[in-house]
């Protein structure tokens, strides 16, 4: 199994168990939670927090700098899934 389908793998398994992840792309560290607005991601450079509905549009539709995290996954490092 290539690194980039493990990483989506491990990603989406870890946010749908309500798992928190600590990760980067492209040399940016970002942070992926839960609160009671929904699945947020946070850029922790920039301090930009994104919201979504559902672990599905989260994986869809978040912004990792220009691109969507779901066009990013070869760059995508998991530090840590907490």
């Amino acid at each position: 199994m290539s690194r980039m389908i493990e990483n989506k793998k491990e990603f989406y398994d870890a946010i749908n168990l309500g798992r928190e992840i600590e990760f980067s792309c492209d040399g940016v560290d970002y942070f992926e939670s839960y609160d009671s607005k929904g699945w947020y991601i946070d850029n922790l450079s920039t301090g930009i927090r994104q919201y979504f509905s559902s672990c599905d549009e989260l994986m869809k539709s978040a912004k990792l700098g220009n691109a969507f995290l779901s066009e990013c996954w070869e760059r995508v490092v998991i530090d840590y899934i907490l």
